[in-house]
């Protein structure tokens, strides 16, 4: 009973540790927890039920002041998020993703809290729900990331690793309806680094200038002490 307790212990601070820098957010009016702030970043992610249904080709427009992420953006939140992926199951093994874990598990605390934080469709049957985002990575290749629950019984979780091109046929599935649990990151632009012009022909963004801090009180006192230190040392091998 002790070892169940302390297992449970350990996903719950690990579950907790993954999703540390995100926090509950306003998107549109004061109190309305539409959104995710990555606390790390800086960005504000909207909720994915929001964009559930939509075409990918329009979610760019759909709401003022929120707009697509790039790729790294994307993979670096679910990095965050799914730190320890493990590719199971007999769809998750050819695709990558960690199919059907077991509600004891951390994979399915994290799918719970990542639902809790993004939002999430009920599907058909109802005790299922999904919280699944679109994006293009690097290649242009339109992927998605985030969890299934299969109610309080397993669940699934989708990283950077899940391997699926929802590129092939998008429109055909689309207007057969088989996006309809699938929504799309979006930022709110505000929360975008801003990019500081250089010089004509050169621009450096915020988020990659290194700060550089003065010295502080105990690194001086510190040094300080280091420096009597080897004073004293080379007076006494003078007597």
């Amino acid at each position: 009973m002790k070892k169940i307790v302390s297992i449970l212990f350990v996903c719950c601070f690990i579950s907790h540790s993954a999703f540390a820098n995100l926090v509950q957010w306003d998107a549109f009016t004061s109190g309305d927890n539409l959104a995710v702030k990555d606390e790390e970043t800086g960005l504000v992610w909207l909720d994915l039920d929001l964009t559930a249904g939509q075409h990918f080709d329009d979610v760019n427009d759909l709401y003022t002041g929120w707009t697509l992420p790039n790729f790294m953006q994307v993979e670096n939140l679910l990095e965050k998020a799914f730190p320890n992926i493990v590719i199971s199951g007999p769809l998750g093994i050819p695709h990558n993703f960690e199919e059907n874990c077991a509600n004891t598990s951390l994979c399915f605390s994290t799918a719970t809290e990542w639902q809790n934080l993004f939002g999430s469709v009920v599907g058909d049957p109802s005790f299922q729900t999904y919280s699944y985002g679109l994006y293009r990575d690097e290649q242009g290749v339109l992927r998605m990331g985030g969890s299934f629950r299969n109610g309080s019984g397993s669940a699934n979780r989708y990283g950077v690793e899940f391997s699926v091109d929802y590129s092939k046929n998008y429109q055909d599935v689309f207007d057969n309806g088989g996006f309809s649990n699938f929504g799309a990151f979006l930022v709110q632009s505000d929360s975008l680094p801003s990019v500081i012009p250089v010089s004509d022909s050169t621009s450096v963004s915020r988020s990659n200038i290194i700060q550089v801090s003065a010295p502080s009180t105990v690194s001086i006192v510190t040094i300080g002490l280091v420096a009597l230190l080897f004073s004293l040392v080379r007076t006494r091998s003078r007597v």
